[in-house]
């Protein structure tokens, strides 16, 4: 087995450009995040942000936004995500995530489902992780799960 080492991933990153901004490095949106779990919609933004999108939205509840806020202020959040996302529009992002502090409920895969019906790559965490069989597609389906939920999904 190859050691991964700080120089391979270093090689691996792309290379900023000096007259580039933010639009230039995509447009990120992540669904994540309940009152009960604000932590998790914190968690990924930084992750999403550090992974070197340009622009970050959260579909959220209004309640979790003071938290994101508070960590990562340049994020931006789509208003009333849940009760509008029938009538998103998904062209301008780069990549979908959902799931991180969200409950494996109906409005979860609601989200979960309208993702994937797009051409982006899509991020599947926590509430967003069920066993269901994926639709061959051309963008990727990126799943994440811990040990506990690897078991749910695959038994």
């Amino acid at each position: 087995m190859k050691k991964w080492s700080k120089e391979n991933v270093v090689n691996t990153l792309p290379v900023r450009k000096s007259d580039a901004h933010k639009g230039t490095y995509g447009t990120a949106l992540i669904a994540a995040g309940s009152r009960f779990m604000p932590g998790a919609a914190v968690l990924s933004a930084i992750a999403c942000m550090r992974s070197g999108v340009g622009k970050l939205e959260v579909g959220t509840e209004e309640s979790v936004i003071p938290y994101v806020i508070q960590h990562l202020p340049e994020t931006t959040f789509v208003p009333g995500f849940y009760e509008r996302l029938d009538d998103l529009q998904f062209d301008h992002y780069s990549v979908l995530a959902a799931g991180p502090g969200r409950e494996e409920n109906d409005e979860t895969e609601k989200v979960v489902q309208t993702f994937l019906s797009t051409d982006l790559p899509v991020v599947l965490d926590a509430g967003a992780l069920r066993e269901r069989n994926y639709q061959k597609r051309e963008a990727p389906i990126i799943l994440t799960p811990h040990p506990g939920e690897f078991i749910r999904i695959s038994s």
